[in-house]
C-alpha cells in the first residue's frame, strides 16, 4: 500500500502533457479547423503564436515573429533583428492548434524570408523562398516531425520557377505528389493513383489535377485527393526523396493541409479570402448549373433547371425572347443562397408566342455579379381544343361556346339523359336554356365533356 501512494504522488508531481485544440480559420474565411495551416498572415483569431523563426545569418541567432494587429506579419521586427543581413526559416509555425509545425535545424538546407536586408515578396506579400539544384544534394527543405499520412484537401498559395522544378507537397521516400517540372503541377506517371483521380482547382477554376499547369506566378492551387488514402502522405515541402528532385526556385505564402474534401461553399470562402489577401484573380463560379430544360404542356411552356451548388447566389431572373436577341424578363425566384445538395426551380410561362421561343435564366448573386444558363429554344404551336365553353350562363345571359373544328355535340344532363345531337361549325355558338330545367348540364364532343349551367 505504502508503494502505491508513492507512486501516486509521483504520477500526480510529473508535468501534464500539452494539449492542443483546432483552431477555426476564421481569419481565412472559414469555420471549419484543418490538419495544418501556415501562412505569413494570421488565419484563426484562436491562435496566439508565431508566424515563423528565422535564423539570422551574421550570427546564427534565432527569434520568432508574429503578426501585427491586423494580423499581417510583423515584418518590422523581422527587419530590426535581421539588419542588412539574410534572414532563414528555421520553423514555419502550425496555426491549426495540432502543433505539426514545419522545421529545419540545418542551416544549409532552409530557404529564406530576407535576402541582404530585403524581405522576399510576392504580390508585395512576404514569400518564403527555396532554392536547390536538381539530383545535386543542394536544396532546402522544411520538414514535419512526422508524416500526415492522408490528405483530404490541400490549399497551396505558391509560385515556382519557369522552367524550375518544384511540386505541391513533398515526401522523403516517395514521390505521391510529383510533377512535370515546368509544365504541370502534377505528373501523369510518377504521381499517386490518388492525387491523379482528384479534383484539382487553379484560381477558382476546376481543373483536372493532370491539367494543373505550372505556377510561375503567385497562384491559389488547390487538390482534393480521391480516394484519401496512404498514396497521398506528406512529410516536408521544398524536396522530393530528399534532394533528387526539389523546388529550385519558388516557394510559398501559404499552406493548408485538410482532413476532408472541403464543401464548394468553404472551398469558395477561402479562394475570395485568399485572393482579396493576395491580390490574386480567381473566378469563383456562383452557381453550377446541372440541368435547364423547356417543354410544351397544355397552353404553357414549363421551365425547368437544377444546380448543383450555388455560392451567395442572390436569385434567378427567367428571360424570355422571341427572336434570340431582344429579352424580357418574365419573373424572379429566390435562389438558395448556399447550398451543396441539388435544387430544383421551375416556371410555367403561360400563352407563350406562337412559334420560335427563347428561354435562359440570369442568376444574380450577393456581390452584384452575375451568370447566364445557356439559352433553350422551342417552337410552340397553339393547340386548340375542338370546343371550350366561353361563357357560362349568368343572370338572362345565355351560355356561349366556341368550336374550332366542324364537330357533333350532345347533350346530357348529370343522370346521363341524352336531349340532343347537333352539328356545328366552327365558330361562336349561343346555346339557349329553352325549357330546360334549371341545373348542370354535360356538352359532350371529340372524346371532350364540359359542364353548362343553365
Amino acid at each position: 500500500m505504502k508503494h502505491q501512494y508513492l507512486i501516486a504522488l509521483l504520477l500526480l508531481s510529473l508535468p501534464a502533457a500539452p494539449s492542443f485544440s483546432q483552431n477555426n480559420l476564421d481569419r481565412a474565411g472559414l469555420g471549419i479547423s484543418s490538419s495544418t495551416a501556415y501562412s505569413l498572415r494570421l488565419l484563426s483569431n484562436s491562435y496566439a503564436g508565431y508566424a515563423i523563426q528565422v535564423r539570422r545569418s551574421s550570427d546564427n541567432a534565432t527569434q520568432n515573429i508574429g503578426f501585427t494587429a491586423s494580423g499581417d506579419l510583423d515584418t518590422s521586427s523581422l527587419k530590426t533583428f535581421t539588419g542588412v543581413n539574410s534572414a532563414y526559416i528555421s520553423i514555419w509555425y502550425d496555426q491549426s492548434g495540432n502543433a505539426k509545425n514545419l522545421s529545419q535545424a540545418t542551416a544549409a538546407l532552409q530557404p529564406s524570408i530576407v535576402l541582404s536586408g530585403v524581405i522576399n515578396r510576392e504580390n508585395n506579400k512576404p514569400f518564403i523562398r527555396f532554392s536547390g539544384i536538381v539530383g545535386a544534394g543542394t536544396y532546402n527543405a522544411i520538414y514535419l516531425a512526422s508524416p500526415i499520412t492522408t490528405v483530404g484537401h490541400v490549399s497551396a498559395i505558391h509560385k515556382f520557377a519557369s522552367g524550375g522544378d518544384g511540386f505541391i507537397l513533398g515526401h522523403q521516400s516517395a514521390y505521391y505528389w510529383h510533377s512535370n517540372p515546368s509544365t504541370n503541377l502534377i505528373s501523369n506517371i510518377y504521381a499517386s493513383t490518388s492525387v491523379q483521380n482528384g479534383a484539382g482547382w487553379t484560381n477558382g477554376v476546376s481543373t483536372s489535377p493532370l491539367s494543373m499547369v505550372w505556377p510561375t506566378t503567385l497562384t491559389i492551387n488547390e487538390l482534393a485527393p480521391s480516394p484519401s488514402n496512404s498514396l497521398t502522405a506528406w512529410d516536408n515541402i521544398g524536396t522530393d526523396r530528399n534532394g533528387i528532385h526539389n523546388t529550385t526556385s519558388g516557394g510559398y505564402s501559404e499552406l493548408i493541409v485538410f482532413p476532408n474534401a472541403l464543401s464548394i461553399n468553404d472551398r469558395g470562402y477561402l479562394e475570395g479570402n485568399q485572393s482579396s489577401y493576395y491580390s490574386i484573380g480567381v473566378t469563383i463560379l456562383p452557381v453550377t448549373w446541372l440541368s435547364f430544360t423547356v417543354q410544351a404542356q397544355d397552353k404553357m411552356i414549363v421551365l425547368k433547371w437544377q444546380t448543383a451548388s450555388e455560392f451567395n447566389s442572390k436569385d434567378f431572373t427567367i428571360q424570355y425572347s422571341s427572336n434570340g436577341n431582344s429579352w424580357s424578363a418574365l419573373a424572379i425566384q429566390p435562389a438558395s443562397i448556399n447550398s451543396n445538395t441539388i435544387r430544383d426551380y421551375s416556371y410555367n410561362h403561360q400563352a407563350p408566342h406562337i412559334g420560335v421561343n427563347y428561354y435562359r435564366i440570369l442568376q444574380s448573386d450577393l456581390d452584384g455579379n452575375i451568370s447566364y444558363s445557356e439559352i433553350k429554344v422551342i417552337k410552340y404551336t397553339s393547340i386548340q381544343p375542338p370546343f371550350e365553353i366561353i361563357r357560362n350562363r349568368v343572370g338572362n345571359e345565355p351560355v356561349k361556346i366556341k368550336t374550332n373544328t366542324p364537330i357533333v355535340l350532345s347533350l346530357y344532363n348529370v343522370e346521363g339523359k341524352l336531349f340532343w345531337n347537333k352539328s356545328f361549325n366552327p365558330g361562336i355558338h349561343i346555346i339557349e336554356k329553352g325549357n330546360y330545367s334549371s341545373g348542370t348540364y354535360l356538352l359532350k364532343g371529340a372524346g371532350i365533356s364540359e359542364k353548362i349551367l343553365f
